[in-house]
């Protein structure tokens, strides 16, 4: 009986992506049974402990998905009822092409901001610079982070701008109503408190210099629900 040459293929490749997630530091769990177009789920890993924050992976191998290129990306084209199932999936969804000869792999996340409209369906563009690696991290902790929403205010992004000489964050906060003078100084006091005691960091350089230490700077962009100005604080 012969074999399938696709079949081979699609092993291989999820066997490598595997083991690119493995050695980049992640945990990867094959989903072989029932599979509608989710070939695996990775979850992310601090500090050697397991986060229970889940990325669903669509896998695909072999050369026939590399043919479509430009200089920077390679363009992914799917169909609407996949497409429909990864948007409204409960877990980030990436597409992962892997390049079996050459042992490279290249993803995107499949969000409405990368998805491309077409005349018969859908493209998106994954970026050659986009490989598995341990640097991969800091873009999947924002797949799976949940912005903090508060009753007055939410923080819309938290960035590490650290250097050797100080650990810093900026903070972008929308406020979702309107304040008094005195409640915005208690609100930056308590964001300013709470940026400074995270442990956010944006690398492994970053992490191993400055974390369980306080943020020596936090910066504040704060401007309200309705109006289009920032102020910076």
């Amino acid at each position: 009986m012969k074999t399938s040459k696709n079949s081979k293929t699609d092993r291989i490749g999820v066997q490598i992506v595997g083991e690119q997630f493995e050695c980049s530091g992640y945990i990867f769990r094959e989903q072989p049974i029932s599979d509608y177009g989710i070939d695996a789920h990775v979850e992310l890993v601090d500090e050697d402990n397991a986060t229970g924050k889940l990325i669903a992976l669509q896998i695909k191998s072999g050369m026939s998905w590399f043919r479509e290129q430009s200089d920077d990306f390679f363009i992914f084209r799917g169909d609407k009822e996949h497409l429909n199932y990864w948007l409204d999936h409960s877990l980030p969804v990436l597409v992962v092409l892997c390049d079996i000869e050459n042992r490279q792999c290249y993803w995107q996340s499949i969000t409405t901001t990368n998805v491309i409209p077409t005349e018969k369906a859908w493209k998106i563009h994954v970026p050659k610079y986009q490989r598995i690696n341990p640097g991969m991290d800091v873009d999947l902790k924002r797949l799976v982070s949940k912005l903090p929403v508060h009753k007055n205010y939410t923080v819309c992004s938290t960035s590490d701008v650290s250097h050797g000489a100080a650990k810093r964050y900026s903070l972008r906060v929308v406020l979702n109503r309107e304040h008094t003078q005195a409640e915005i100084i208690d609100l930056i006091k308590k964001v300013t408190l709470d940026a400074a005691n995270c442990e956010y960091h944006r690398n492994d350089i970053t992490r191993i210099h400055w974390r369980n230490q306080s943020a020596h700077v936090v910066w504040l962009d704060i401007h309200h629900l309705k109006m289009n100005k920032i102020t910076i604080l």
